[in-house]
Order: C-alpha cells, then structure tokens, then sequence
C-alpha cells in the first residue's frame, strides 16, 4: 500500500524535526557529479548503495524544478518532486509518495561546490519520521554518515571509469 507523505518546500531543509547534514570529496568535475546526481535515476543503482537500477523519471524532458521521479531503495518504492536543479550546483526533491510509512515528510539535497580538480559533495537528509523511525535517529547518526562516504567513493570510481583519470 503506498503511502502518501505531507507536501513540503525547500524550507523544509532547514526546518525539519531530524536533519542529517554529510560532505564529502568527489574527485570528479561537477558538472558529472551533478550529472550522475540529477539525470541519471536508473544509475543510482551502480553507485548508490541500496539503490537498484530501476530508477526513472516519469515527467517528460527536460527535467527541472516539479519533475518526478520514481527510485527504489532497499525494497522500499520512492515517488520524489523535484524542489530545486541549479545545474551542477545543487539539486533537492522532496518525496511525495513511499510504499514503506516512515516519515510524514522527507527531503533531501545535493550541493556540490567545484574546487580545482575535486569537487565537495554536501548531502541534506531532512525528516519528519513517523514514530518507528523517530526512534532510530541515533542509530541514523552512525549509519547516514557511513551510508553517504560509500557512496560518494561509488560515484567517485564510476565517473573516473566512465571518463578516465581526471587530468592534474
């Protein structure tokens, strides 16, 4: 049974009752970074752990701001709305629908910030989770961080295959 979860904006990020806030290096351009992050649902999966490769958009191109997208994460289906693509500096999308009922209301957000031949990756996880999950945050403190590092080493490896060693 899917779950609706309450609409929110990109306040949201800011605002919500359980925030988890990770950066990490990338040694990658970001314009790929934000590439990989933003237009390449189905991707996810070769990257992101948990996530499978059936990931796609269901709004037509080109896709922006109010795009939606359906992704699976451990079993658990995601319908997500796009709230901000400021290509390659920062992508956010808020989740709209779940078939798992952990949350009211979720977000999350992308900033990536180019410094040379790196770039740094900055991850929101706003939520506002629904008593089962409400309890666990601590146990989230400890696996989000871990979660987030593994796959930004992933993508980090995946585009320097794709596009060879980043010249220095």
């Amino acid at each position: 049974m899917p779950w609706d979860l309450r609409p929110v904006g990109i306040d949201f990020l800011d605002t919500a009752p359980y925030r988890h806030v990770s950066t990490e290096v990338v040694h990658r351009p970001a314009e790929a970074i934000f590439a990989a992050i933003a237009t390449d649902p189905a991707g996810w999966g070769t990257w992101f752990p948990g996530f499978n490769r059936a990931g796609r958009y269901l709004s037509d191109p080109p896709h922006g701001v109010g795009s939606v997208r359906e992704v699976s994460m451990a079993q658990i289906r995601y319908t997500e709305t796009i709230l901000a693509w400021d290509e390659p500096d920062r992508w956010a999308f808020r989740v709209t629908r779940s078939t798992a009922p952990l949350a009211y209301a979720m977000a999350e957000e992308y900033r990536v910030s180019s410094h040379g031949h790196h770039s740094v990756v900055q991850w929101t996880f706003a939520i506002d989770p629904r008593p089962i999950l409400a309890r666990a945050t601590s146990l989230a403190d400890v696996i989000l961080p871990r979660m987030f590092r593994r796959a930004m080493t992933n993508l980090s490896v995946r585009l320097t295959e794709a596009a060879g060693p980043d010249p220095a």
